[in-house]
């Protein structure tokens, strides 16, 4: 039974910042959640890991729609869908996916990490839409 902290680290693909945490978090996961070392501390992020174990009363939840929205243009096709979640005494997963991602939650207890990205497609009737999505799963 593995606990969600040290080791454990989520990539999304754009980048978050205090700001972000400060007005669209509940469970205030900034206290909990390391930026990538290799930046600057006040420097915006996409990779984060755990500073402690969380406890059963740890619930984290973000919603990140507006640094997506934000970041946007920058974003082309799939990688706006392109994020990664991991547990390196274990492996983990990553996923792409080639339709535009709406909108992205974090979401964070004791024995749950979730990065869960939001499509809207809209298809008219009598047609067809394709997408796809990869996903892959790695032992360490």
């Amino acid at each position: 039974n593995r606990t969600v902290g040290p080791g454990y680290s989520f990539r999304l693909p754009f980048q978050i910042g205090a700001n972000d945490f400060a007005n669209n978090c509940v469970g205030n996961p900034a206290q909990v959640l390391l930026p990538d070392c290799s930046q600057p501390a006040s420097s915006p992020v996409n990779n984060f890991t755990f500073s402690r174990k969380l406890v059963e009363t740890d619930v984290l939840y973000c919603d990140f729609t507006a640094a997506l929205t934000a970041q946007q243009g920058a974003l082309h096709g799939a990688s706006s869908h392109r994020f990664s979640v991991s547990d390196k005494n274990y492996g983990g997963m990553s996923k792409e996916g080639t339709e535009k991602v709406e909108s992205y939650h974090f979401y964070a207890t004791d024995s749950v990490l979730a990065v869960e990205p939001f499509m809207r497609i809209a298809i008219q009737p009598g047609h067809r839409q394709m997408w796809h999505h990869k996903i892959k799963f790695h032992q360490n």
